[in-house]
């Protein structure tokens, strides 16, 4: 079922990114903790579309062993270590039209 979901899930970016102008954002997140869905859809994304890169996650409140990883674009929130929902988000800048 996993990898029906990231398919599904690769092909409604796929679907959505036409729509931003360059300088939109497209923010991606599933309630997932298979890395299937998360960051392998958002590198399928990435080498399928040109014209978007990963940037910065900014949040109020980054837990510091997530710094890093939001700073390259993606966060992962994980039940048993930060008390949450199993979480992830990916933050794309569209640069240009592909």
């Amino acid at each position: 079922q996993t990898r029906e979901l990231a398919k599904i899930q690769l092909e409604i970016l796929l679907g959505a990114s036409p729509a931003l102008k360059p300088g939109g954002i497209l923010l991606y997140s599933t309630c997932s903790l298979a890395p299937e869905e998360n960051q392998h859809v958002i590198e399928q994304f990435l080498a399928r579309v040109k014209g978007f890169k990963l940037v910065a996650v900014h949040l109020p409140v980054i837990p510091e062993d997530l710094r890093a990883t939001a700073e390259k674009g993606w966060l992962q929130f994980l039940p048993q270590r930060h008390g949450t929902d199993g979480f992830f988000m990916a933050r794309l800048l569209k640069v240009k039209n592909s």
